[in-house]
């Protein structure tokens, strides 16, 4: 019998080192976490643009988690984990970060 083990599948990540000292290595996000890009996108705008509202922070935190918690450590972060642990200027950096990784993984496979 064939098996393909999908759990021992080398993964590309980006490490990331929270301001508390936590590291996580991060994986590429999932089909139902890249759908939330476009949220994400408006909200970064909006940060840029000094014209975020709470509900774009909110949205920015929340997804910003998701992404932290496809993490190779199996560590999951909550929002509220990363409301206490970071400021937005850390999340922007994160999101940054995480976008550039993405596009050299996506840009290596062509």
């Amino acid at each position: 019998m064939r098996l393909l083990d999908l759990s021992a599948k080398e993964r590309p990540t980006v490490g990331i080192i929270l301001p508390d000292g936590m590291r996580l290595d991060v994986f590429t996000p999932t089909k139902s976490l890249r759908e939330t890009f476009t949220f994400l996108g408006d909200a970064l705008t909006k940060v840029a643009n000094k014209t975020a509202t709470d509900e774009d922070l909110d949205t920015m935190y929340d997804i910003t988690a998701r992404i932290l918690s496809r993490n190779k450590q199996s560590i999951t972060l909550s929002k509220s984990d990363l409301e206490e642990r970071t400021d937005i200027e850390d999340i922007t950096a994160i999101l940054a970060a995480y976008i550039e990784f993405l596009t050299e993984t996506v840009g290596s496979k062509n």
